[in-house]
């Protein structure tokens, strides 16, 4: 398997890690895209399992039903999921893309807390409707945004071509009205 079949980025659970996997020199490289941006040289241990050359961290990555590389396990325990997209840039949407997002969100379990995303001239603007706070998102793909420092998530999920949810983080789910 070459490796550039790995190449790429893939986000942990916490939907705001990445990692990013690179080859270069006849070698594999991932880095870390938070905290120091610290970088790990690979070695390959077979196909698809590889270690840091220095800490011996434990590499696989995973193929999905069409055959492609879209996961990676790292620690033995860790599934990241590969994305289409560079989490490090800004991604240009149009205004009809930002305000099929708009609307109001109901948190799951629990309808007293409702968010309001609205479009904004940089991306979306998030309102807290129980304490009225905002937060501005960028997005980084058509359905996935952060905060400016880059620490606070959103996942926009499509079904038959409208948005039905929004999640924060790994487990915050918010559904969208139709109001």
């Amino acid at each position: 398997v070459p490796l550039k079949s790995f190449q790429g980025y893939y986000q942990l659970p916490n939907k705001v890690a990445f990692i990013a996997f690179e080859e270069q020199d006849n070698n594999l490289y991932a880095t870390q895209l938070w905290d120091q941006k610290k970088r790990y040289q690979l070695v390959r241990k077979d196909d698809t399992h590889f270690e840091s050359k220095n800490e011996g961290y434990a590499i696989e990555f995973l193929k999905d039903d069409s055959g492609n590389f879209s996961q990676t396990k790292i620690l033995g325990r860790i599934v990241c999921e590969r994305v289409p997209f560079d989490p490090n840039k800004i991604a240009s949407l149009t205004a009809s893309q930002l305000k099929q997002l708009a609307g109001t969100y109901l948190k799951v379990n629990d309808n007293n807390f409702k968010i309001q995303i609205d479009p904004s001239s940089t991306g979306l603007t998030l309102t807290q409707l129980w304490d009225n706070k905002t937060i501005s998102f960028t997005p980084r793909s058509e359905f996935f945004f952060l905060n400016d420092d880059g620490t606070f998530p959103l996942t926009f999920s499509v079904a038959n071509g409208k948005v039905k949810q929004m999640q924060c983080f790994e487990n915050d789910v918010w559904i969208k009205t139709d109001q």
